[in-house]
């Protein structure tokens, strides 16, 4: 049981460092292209931050977004090239945690980044139909394999489904 209580919050440590590091490098991004933030918080979700990108360009915006998982991305990766095995945890938790950030579901990073592609190609509210119809198909994908994997007795990925509906919900 002390076992069980021990790895749920080093569990919760990891994710939170994985967070904290992941608005980090979209804070470093938004710095770099000169967008200004707004606003920052921490909830469930990990953190929301809000930037002005009222006066920048769609390229600028989609950079600013993939700033999260590419900075946690490469912290996972020099973490575990300086400590190797001591570091596999970490590297396990931020590489789901970028991986699953990336799709292209609305209140995700990978949502907001299709959404300023399409902008670039197509007006905004065709962009806007585009966006909210691949995400439809992307949540609806990853709920049924949810279930699927649930009705099999495969419960490997409950952590990755219970990641992604905590960050939606709270970025909701």
């Amino acid at each position: 049981m002390k076992a069980d209580i021990l790895s749920a919050v080093s569990c919760l440590i990891l994710l939170t460092v994985s967070a904290a590091i992941h608005e980090a490098g979209h804070m470093l991004a938004a710095k770099l292209a000169g967008i200004p933030c707004r606003k920052l918080k921490f909830c469930a979700a990990g953190g929301m931050i809000a930037f002005d990108f009222s006066r920048s360009s769609y390229f600028s915006e989609a950079f600013v977004h993939l700033g999260g998982a590419v900075f946690g991305m490469a912290s996972a990766m020099i973490a575990y090239a300086a400590l190797g095995k001591q570091a596999l945890e970490y590297f396990g938790a931020t590489a789901v945690l970028s991986c699953v950030n990336l799709l292209p579901i609305r209140g995700l990073d990978g949502g907001a980044v299709l959404l300023c592609i399409l902008n670039m190609i197509f007006l905004p509210d065709t962009a806007e139909k585009i966006a909210g119809t691949v995400s439809f198909v992307f949540w609806t994908a990853l709920w049924f394999s949810a279930v699927g994997m649930g009705l099999r007795g495969s419960h490997d990925l409950w952590l990755l489904i219970f990641a992604l509906s905590v960050m939606l919900i709270g970025s909701g």
